[in-house]
């Protein structure tokens, strides 16, 4: 995977050139970076549409296709999109934290679930210990 990241700049490289206007606002030193890291020898064709639309994003490695979204995210993104980005990830990670299941199971299954879990193994207190020795020395007196 690291070694498809000179490819992958040499791809984006490839696609900014497309595009001036969003080339122009990222910080000279990331793409000097670009240039220094990139893969001389890889060779991306950019397809374009009629309007000078790029048609082939899915041919990008799926690293050039994280480095655009990290450019668009940090550098192109208005603030309002910005915005509703991080709302939307919020949503998603309070969903995910929620788990409606562990609510319906009984309740020796939750604390089941959660004793496999642990680490450490579960040792009984010392008080329990002495109020079970009481318990069976008066049964035994029952009998």
């Amino acid at each position: 995977m690291i070694e498809n990241y000179p490819k992958a700049y040499s791809e984006v490289l490839t696609v900014l050139n497309y595009m001036p206007e969003q080339k122009d606002m990222l910080p000279q030193d990331l793409l000097d970076m670009f240039n220094e890291k990139r893969d001389k020898t890889h060779e991306f064709n950019v397809e374009l549409d009629e309007d000078g639309e790029i048609l082939n994003y899915e041919s990008l490695l799926p690293e050039s296709r994280a480095i655009l979204i990290n450019l668009y995210a940090t550098y192109w993104a208005t603030p309002e999109e910005k915005q509703e980005k991080f709302e939307q990830e919020e949503k998603e990670k309070w969903a995910n934290l929620r788990n409606p299941d562990l609510f319906n199971k009984p309740k020796e299954e939750k604390f089941e679930n959660l004793n496999a879990q642990l680490p450490v193994e579960y040792k009984e207190s010392l008080w329990k210990k002495f109020v079970d020795f009481f318990k069976k020395i008066f049964n035994r007196g029952n009998m």
